[in-house]
């Protein structure tokens, strides 16, 4: 998508206190917890970042928020000073030094990227050997249908340019570029029958303030928007890696 800015302005995350159980058995494994250093490529909003410092799991000066977007950066600098930000492309993760960090997370990010390849050697030069990688995609079947496009193809997102067709397809990716699987999982995509509606009525013109926050300043919505609507065909699959 060209206009990526504008796009991150109307295509905001909802932000909650919920840090996805594979991240959590990570964080909860990890014993060097002193020297415990995270990076969360392709960050967004920090929604999860945010998540993991609120529920103590590290403080924000031991996180790097990574993401293309100054627009999403500043929201996430805004709602956590302390969490460190920088900006810049996925595919060129080199401007780390190897081994800088021991937990880098990437959730819903690799579907947005044309360089797979430098994605993931990024990847692999950044983590420390022996140390463990959460990332997590989408498996789109064959009978996959929702209201996006790109390139005249049926996307969950409008940004996606790749959408993986199976598990082994996924799996073996990452094993290509030396991580070993440990956990993996998939489940149906579903979003919360509130999450569009106010998605919906913000794209038309409507205007919410402080959007992101909607389900944490009003709890009765939280109600309404545990009514899921399933996407027919698509998954979202999750795993835990080691580098070798």
């Amino acid at each position: 998508m060209k206009d990526f800015e504008r796009y991150s302005q109307y295509n905001f995350q909802f932000h909650s206190s919920i840090v996805p159980p594979l991240v959590q058995q990570i964080l909860k494994d990890n014993e060097l917890k002193e020297n415990t250093y995270l990076i969360d490529i392709g960050c967004g909003d920090g929604v999860l970042l945010l998540a993991i410092v609120k529920n103590g799991y590290l403080s924000g000066d031991k996180i790097v928020g990574f993401d293309i977007s100054k627009t999403r950066l500043k929201k996430l600098k805004k709602s956590h000073p302390n969490i460190n930000i920088v900006q810049g492309d996925a595919c060129n993760l080199f401007i780390f030094k190897p081994h800088s960090f021991n937990i880098p997370i990437s959730s819903q990010v690799i579907e947005h990227i044309h360089n797979q390849d430098a994605f993931l050697s990024g990847i692999y030069s950044l983590l420390r050997p022996c140390s463990y990688f959460y990332i997590s995609s989408v498996i789109k079947g064959r009978n996959a249908f929702w209201i996006y496009r790109n390139n005249g193809q049926i996307v969950l997102d409008p940004t996606h340019v790749h959408e993986f067709k199976s598990k082994d397809e996924f799996v073996s990716l990452l094993e290509k570029y030396g991580f070993l699987p440990i956990t993996i999982q998939t489940y149906p995509v579903k979003f919360g029958l509130m999450d569009c509606i106010i998605r919906s009525l913000i794209i038309i013109g409507l205007k919410i303030e402080n959007a992101e926050f909607f389900f944490i300043n009003h709890k009765w919505p939280s109600f309404i928007n545990k009514i899921k609507i399933p996407v027919p065909g698509y998954f979202i699959i999750e795993g835990i890696f080691r580098r070798s």
